[in-house]
């Protein structure tokens, strides 16, 4: 199976790093070629941590290099691709333009997953041609060490694209929810962000200080929730 990545930032080459690890034939996509270059040196810096922790061994780390092709040719990324991770910018007309030009070129059965941490997929599909293949898939970060994937649908999503979705990040050992409707924030951040906001409001209320809220965390409810 070929999957291609749109865009090389940090959850980009992190999309990258994993697919490779897990054996897939990886398309990584940017405007020019600097910026593919820092994404390939950001997926070598990556491998290398896991070839430092007997993760993979010298040969798997080379064959992990070999899996991924770089291009600025929307073309070359796409028209073999099966699934394509959207990781543009949170801009909703960055993410539309970029949707478009996946469809231009890309297969019209191909899955289009954005990282999006946060947008509507019903407003990223809005100018799409084929809104029922586009659904949001929120990676949590760093991408290739942690395993949940949030999988949200627009209002003309697919059922089986969810289901096909949800079969192939599984396939490749992730974690998938799926919303049943769709929530800026999603859920994961959601759940954090209620604690940060607790926090914020303790130390503006003279409660105690960063330093006790840190604590408070790290001593407490943070060891009890590694554990259950």
């Amino acid at each position: 199976m070929r999957v291609a990545c749109i865009g090389s930032g940090l959850i980009g080459s992190g999309w990258a790093t994993y697919f490779t690890l897990k054996g897939l034939e990886t398309t990584l996509y940017d405007i020019d070629d600097d910026k593919l270059d820092e994404a390939v040196d950001r997926i070598k810096s990556n491998l290398k941590f896991m070839y430092c922790e007997n993760v993979i061994d010298e040969r798997e780390f080379n064959r992990c290099l070999e899996r991924i092709t770089t291009t600025t040719s929307m073309e070359k990324a796409v028209k073999d691709a099966n699934l394509i991770q959207e990781n543009g910018p949170e801009n909703y007309d960055i993410k539309r333009s970029i949707i478009k030009n996946i469809e231009k070129y890309g297969k019209t059965d191909a899955i289009i997953a954005s990282s999006t941490s946060g947008l509507l997929v019903t407003e990223i599909a809005k100018d799409a041609d084929y809104p029922e293949r586009i659904i949001g898939a929120h990676p949590y970060n760093p991408v290739q060490l942690i395993p949940l994937v949030e999988i949200t649908k627009g209002d003309k999503t697919g059922d089986k694209y969810i289901e096909n979705a949800v079969k192939f990040y599984k396939s490749i050992d992730k974690e998938p929810i799926v919303l049943n409707k769709e929530a800026l924030g999603f859920i994961s951040n959601r759940l954090a962000l209620a604690l940060y906001r607790e926090a914020v409001e303790i130390v503006e209320r003279g409660i105690c200080s960063i330093e006790e809220i840190d604590k408070a965390c790290c001593f407490g409810p943070g060891l009890r929730y590694a554990l259950m």
